[in-house]
């Protein structure tokens, strides 16, 4: 989620403002950073997480008690995502209306590509969020119904996340493809 958010303000900065970022160091060092905020954003649900053997397999699954740790994973979890999300698609609407802008680049097809992106990683990403919410409401309001439905769903939704991540690297591979042009750089 946070790669996916740092590739959509890195379009945003190169197309919006024709602003290469950082050479290839500075790169890295972002990733680094990236990947501290990712650890450090982890560390909550590892908390929570305990390993439970039974007869026929090793399973590590969540505990629930004291309920105050599970909304302390949940709820930053939950805003984490949706502010990526904002971030997102403030930053692919800001790229469009700049390739819309640019008279010598009226491509329907960025047009697409730009709009599949928002559109995939919102309704992939936006229910597992909501369930997020919604479980930190059961546990606050002690609803026990609301809390199996959360339950049920996160396997479910948890599978879109997963399918969002195996469609991310093909569409970004197209969006780079057509800012690069955009930008008047040369494939090699």
């Amino acid at each position: 989620m946070l790669s996916v958010t740092l590739l959509s303000v890195q379009r945003y900065l190169q197309v919006v403002h024709l602003q290469k970022m950082f050479d290839r160091v500075g790169k890295m060092r972002l990733l680094v950073l990236l990947w501290l905020v990712t650890v450090i954003l982890s560390i909550p649900a590892l908390v929570i997480r305990q390993v439970i053997k039974d007869q026929h397999r090793t399973s590590c699954t969540g505990t629930h008690s004291p309920p105050s740790q599970l909304v302390a994973v949940l709820l930053p979890e939950g805003l984490v995502g949706f502010v990526s999300i904002s971030v997102v698609a403030f930053s692919y609407i800001g790229v469009q209306r700049k390739v819309n802008q640019a008279a010598f680049f009226n491509n329907p097809q960025t047009t697409r590509l730009v709009t599949s992106i928002i559109v995939t990683f919102f309704v992939l990403w936006m229910p597992y969020y909501i369930t997020d919410v919604l479980g930190v409401a059961a546990i606050l309001l002690k609803n026990d119904g609301l809390w199996k439905f959360c339950l049920n769903s996160w396997s479910i939704f948890g599978a879109l996340v997963f399918v969002n991540s195996c469609l991310n690297p093909l569409l970004y591979v197209f969006a780079l493809k057509n800012m690069c042009t955009l930008c008047g750089e040369r494939e090699h």
